[in-house]
């Protein structure tokens, strides 16, 4: 059966669609792909950086911790506030966790099937979502942690200079004594000894007791 020439010229026009939007749904897979490499790139690089960086902190809380128990356990300490730095720091160690799960949410869809358009296209965009989440975070994270050792060593700082102050009140007294032997070869020797002893003077303001059986002298007044 002959095809005319209007047929032949439909079925040209319909092959034309069909090559042109298999065209652009190729260069459209090829965005999205580059897109997904670039991304992949990026979450590559926060991903070490967050696991260098969690370790450090854990290490340092877990020293925060003892110095501010260290400091608690001293006399005239401000306990609350170490107990309150310290829950900052168990809450820190919480939000470590979370981050620890957005990390192995982004992993995940780093390495999601991609072997269609469609995959592709869920991949790229739940990548893209969790690393946005993952970043800000891990931002925030970062930036309440400088912010939380800042007030820890400002606290063990100020502290330790009020229990210095309690102490400068004491006096210390070094006494060394000397003592000659004669030894049997006639030759002359000396044992020292050195005895060190703090005392706390007294509150010159405390009002002095009067001793009974002694007349009281009063300013202006002569005793006979």
């Amino acid at each position: 059966m002959a095809i005319s020439r209007t047929s032949m010229a439909a079925m040209l026009a319909v092959g034309l669609l069909v090559a042109g939007s298999m065209s652009s749904c190729k260069k459209t897979d090829e965005t999205v792909s580059l897109d997904y490499s670039t991304k992949k790139t990026s979450a590559d690089k926060l991903l070490s950086e967050i696991a260098t960086s969690s370790a450090t902190m854990k290490a340092d809380h877990q020293k925060w911790m003892s110095d501010l128990d260290a400091q608690a356990a001293k006399p005239k300490a401000d306990t609350a506030r170490a107990n309150a730095l310290k829950q900052e720091i168990r809450k820190m160690d919480e939000d470590l966790a979370k981050v620890a799960a957005l990390e192995d949410s982004a992993r995940m869809y780093e390495n999601a099937p991609t072997d269609n358009a469609d995959k592709l296209k869920t991949a790229n965009d739940r990548l893209g979502v969790n690393f946005d989440d993952l970043s800000s975070k891990w931002k925030t994270l970062v930036d309440e942690n400088g912010r939380l050792q800042g007030d820890i060593q400002t606290f063990l700082a100020a502290d330790a200079g009020k229990a210095m102050k309690a102490d400068s009140g004491k006096v210390t007294t070094v006494k060394t004594t000397g003592e000659k032997h004669v030894s049997t070869d006639g030759k002359k020797t000396t044992t020292t000894t050195t005895t060190t002893t703090t005392t706390t003077p007294p509150n010159t303001h405390e009002t002095q007791q009067h001793t009974p059986g002694l007349p009281r002298h009063s300013a202006g007044t002569t005793t006979k």
